[in-house]
């Protein structure tokens, strides 16, 4: 059982995850456990850097030069206590580096991904860590025009200080099906 916490880099406050999940398991499925964990909307391209050649999925990444998520475990690329993978969510003008550090190995068993703890939410869509740095502002200030306005796009749920851990581990139970589901709508069924 490994246990990663993982960041998205350059944001004040720290948003963060721990999560515990099976060495055993996939890039591809740690993708999608960081979609989830985070509460992305697994619109966008991704991929790991463990070398310098993407990790990811080819078909989708647009081809050649990419090593295959799906075929890539976790455990040939964090092996010891401090090891460190970068995972970039998006291209072009919006996207959102994470920092995963593998904090903890246990000879545990583990069925599944589960996650421990973690702080602070994500906006999509909202032009990268620039965007997300003005929006921050503007929920600071509410004496700024358009603050209610944010507040009604935003929606009533958001919270940029904490997450709801039981929720987001009961759709990490439905992880094989998010996937599933995932290939089916992406032509990615073989």
């Amino acid at each position: 059982m490994y246990q990663l916490k993982i960041t998205v880099d350059e944001l004040t406050p720290d948003i963060w995850r721990t999560i515990q999940l099976p060495e055993s398991y996939s890039l591809y499925k740690l993708h999608h456990i960081i979609q989830i964990i985070f509460g992305w909307e697994n619109t966008k391209i991704w991929c790991f850097w463990n070398t310098d050649v993407p990790t990811t999925n080819p078909w989708l990444w647009g081809g050649g030069g990419t090593m295959w998520d799906k075929q890539v475990k976790i455990k040939s690329v964090l092996m010891e206590v401090g090891d460190k993978l970068p995972y970039v969510y998006g291209r072009g003008d919006e996207y959102w580096n994470h920092k995963i550090v593998l904090e903890k190995i246990d000879a545990g068993i583990i069925k599944g991904a589960r996650c421990l703890d973690g702080a602070g939410a994500v906006i999509e869509d909202c032009g990268g860590v620039e965007g997300y740095d003005k929006i921050q502002d503007r929920l600071r200030h509410p004496e700024i025009d358009g603050y209610l306005g944010l507040l009604m796009v935003l929606g009533d749920e958001f919270s940029a200080e904490h997450i709801e851990l039981k929720e987001v581990n009961r759709k990490l139970k439905g992880l094989v099906n998010y996937i599933k589901e995932f290939d089916e709508e992406h032509g990615l069924v073989f």
